[in-house]
């Protein structure tokens, strides 16, 4: 519970082992459920998951030990996990088809029929345990391990968690997404749903590119990757001012998911692109967050030479699909005609114009220019009406001030607000005009 609101994490994972088991260790106290998901990981990632849930009995962490529930069915396929406290449910042969509802006082894990995909649950081994929040007044929070039948892309397993969450009894009213590799800082979650939580915004994220300090530890390549992304997220999704769509580090209202149909979005790593041209359309509010880039030994699952295409290709029928889109922000608005105008005139100038050169005849040269600019002039001033009439679409977290040389050893041992370079002050989260 966070300011008095329902908060879920979503933890994706695939081939995270020596990584997951610590990111679900230290996901922060107020976090009331966690959805740990396994995408059909080829190395021991579920069982490190297994073991997270079932043996940190008695450590140290934000949120308390881990107690497993007890009375839970067990799976036969790869035995059952067992602590000193009992055993985990291990979904796959309980009554419920894999659910195994379980009561904490403040509500149940929902039912497969409720979170399934169609064709039934998009998991094939499902987990949930206890994690007793200890030293808080706050009931014992529910750890759901969710393992998919075959392998469907990060976005995939972000929206299995985003539908376990939405059916859970436990009315959950925002979801964080955590992913597995360890490279998103649990002490500055706060900071990350507090826009969402507050009403500020119905989906907040990270923003590595803020500030040359956070992104100290991107390399150049990674820099020039992130950089040409935003310009074309910004232009698919219509959220100008945005940076860093990449991040997936973010957190999203109920009543943003219950409008932007997640089911359909993409599920591979253009999955956070795709939903923040989803979250354009239905006129919803996102906050970027200052946070800084870390990277260790993990080992990114992006392949450029077929993600950076298809991801293209994916931004550029979104951005159709928004211009064309029924109602008073798509073909209704003459911010988007006047940009489908400009971009037939300037597709349609260049060609006459090359066509021209080709057979030369100068004239038509001279006149595929002139339509080329006019179509330029017409994308331009319906790029300008969209940012002028989406303004108060962005929400802009302020970051604090950073000293010139910002020492990341020391920054080990300071606080999560000064790992995250964010201003604690009230009024530091303040809307761009």
């Amino acid at each position: 519970m966070f300011e008095g609101a329902t908060v879920a994490a979503v933890i994706p994972a695939y081939n995270e082992e020596g990584f997951v088991g610590e990111v679900v260790e230290t996901v922060p106290g107020f976090v009331d459920r966690v959805y740990v998901v396994d995408d059909r990981s080829t190395d021991d990632t579920w069982a490190e998951i297994r073991e997270t849930l079932a043996g940190l009995e008695g450590s140290e962490r934000p949120g308390g030990s881990l107690r497993p529930t007890a009375g839970g069915s067990r799976s036969t396929t790869e035995g059952p996990v067992t602590s000193a406290a009992g055993s985990v449910a291990d979904g796959s042969e309980s009554p419920a088809g894999g659910s195994g509802s379980v009561t904490d006082g403040s509500g149940s894990v929902a039912g497969a029929a409720a979170a399934s995909d169609g064709a039934g649950p998009a998991w094939r081994d499902r987990i949930v345990a206890r994690d007793a929040r200890t030293g808080t007044a706050l009931p014992d929070r529910i750890v759901v391990g969710l393992r998919h039948r075959e392998n469907t892309g990060v976005g995939g397993a972000i929206k299995t968690g985003y539908r376990n969450a939405m059916a859970d009894d436990a009315d959950i009213d925002v979801v964080a997404v955590m992913n597995g590799d360890g490279q998103m800082d649990p002490a500055i979650l706060d900071r990350i749903i507090g826009p969402v939580v507050r009403g500020e915004a119905d989906y907040a994220k990270g923003n590595r590119l803020r500030h040359a300090e956070y992104r100290r530890q991107m390399s150049t390549w990674r820099t020039f990757g992130n950089v040409l992304l935003t310009g074309l997220t910004r232009i698919a999704s219509g959220y100008w001012r945005m940076l860093d769509p990449q991040n997936g580090y973010t957190a999203i209202s109920r009543r943003a998911l219950d409008r932007v149909e997640f089911e359909s979005l993409y599920e591979d790593y253009g999955f956070c692109n795709h939903l923040l041209v989803r979250l354009n359309k239905r006129g919803l509010r996102i906050a970027d967050v200052p946070m800084r880039a870390v990277y260790g030994d993990e080992t990114s699952h992006i392949r450029y030479g077929s993600f950076v295409p298809t991801l293209s290709v994916l931004l550029f029928r979104s951005y159709l699909g928004r211009l064309l889109d029924d109602g008073d922000r798509g073909i209704g608005a003459p911010r988007s005609v006047a940009q489908l105008l400009g971009m037939g005139l300037l597709v349609g100038g260049v060609a006459l114009a090359t066509g021209s050169v080709l057979a030369g005849s100068a004239g038509a040269v001279a006149a595929g220019g002139v339509l080329a600019l006019f179509g330029l002039a017409s994308f331009l001033t319906g790029v300008a009406a969209e940012r002028r009439a989406d303004a108060d679409l962005e929400v802009r977290v302020e970051p604090a001030d950073l000293p010139g040389e910002f020492d990341l050893a020391a920054a080990d041992g300071a606080t999560g607000d000064e790992r995250s370079g964010i201003a604690t002050t009230d009024d530091a989260a303040g809307r761009e005009d």
